[in-house]
């Protein structure tokens, strides 16, 4: 399976359990919503791997951030307005404005940071030895993660640790089966929360050991931008589709 065909999969099922958890509201389309979240699980795992993946193979580390970045910010408005929505239902006044709990764009750009500075420190002080590097790096990269859970982003700190453990992993153990690890516990944490919810969480381990290391076919670089543009895109529809729910 090619990272192109990861990135589609995430894109869908976040996509559905986005439009699931705004039809929660309706009493109608109750247990197809809780269907429809529950498939959603199964993204964010994806996207965590997508991330320490493109920091371990980027070679413009900076641009990559940059992006993550800027549609962190990009997405802020649609973000609040749908999270509003999800939290106090359809006739809640719009929040264009929420920073209570922040986009999941926040969280993937503090994991890819985390992994950036682990790097960045580790070359630093590589004259003091290589673990002595790596440890100073880990600490700094955790201490950028705990950010995102201080910021409230969309599974906070937790989430943009995920991605660190994960390029943690390939970095030492460039194993197929052992870097899905993190995403396992992942799973396993999410089973506190809900029986039905860790089942697909245990979905996106299974598609990363598929994970062939491939970009995909050779229009893919064309079409890069759409998965950074679709997701507040999406979010702005989620939108008006609760609207005409209300």
């Amino acid at each position: 399976m090619s990272g192109f065909a990861l990135k589609l999969l995430a894109l869908i099922t976040m996509t559905i359990d986005h439009f699931g958890a705004v039809l929660a509201w309706s009493p109608k389309y109750r247990e197809v919503a809780a269907f429809m979240r529950t498939m959603g699980r199964a993204a964010f795992p994806v996207y965590c791997f997508l991330i320490a993946e493109g920091m371990r193979k980027s070679q413009k580390r900076e641009m990559y951030l940059l992006r993550l970045l800027v549609f962190a910010f990009v997405s802020f408005v649609p973000f609040s307005l749908v999270y509003a929505v999800i939290s106090w239902g359809y006739n809640n006044p719009p929040v264009y404005l929420h920073y209570d709990h922040i986009n999941v764009f926040f969280t993937l750009f503090f994991g890819a940071a985390a992994i950036y500075a682990v790097d960045l420190i580790a070359e630093r002080f590589k004259s003091a030895g290589e673990w002595y590097g790596r440890a100073a790096g880990f600490t700094a990269g955790i201490g950028i993660c705990w950010l995102a859970g201080l910021l409230h982003t969309d599974y906070g700190f937790h989430g943009a640790l995920v991605i660190l453990a994960i390029y943690a992993v390939m970095t030492f153990i460039n194993n197929r089966f052992l870097r899905v690890a993190p995403l396992v516990v992942w799973a396993l944490w999410t089973y506190r929360y809900s029986e039905q919810y860790a089942a697909f969480a245990m979905i996106a381990p299974l598609l990363i050991i598929l994970y062939d290391g491939t970009q995909g076919p050779k229009w893919v670089k064309s079409v890069k931008m759409f998965f950074y543009v679709y997701y507040p895109l999406h979010l702005t529809v989620v939108y008006w589709f609760s609207t005409a729910l209300a």
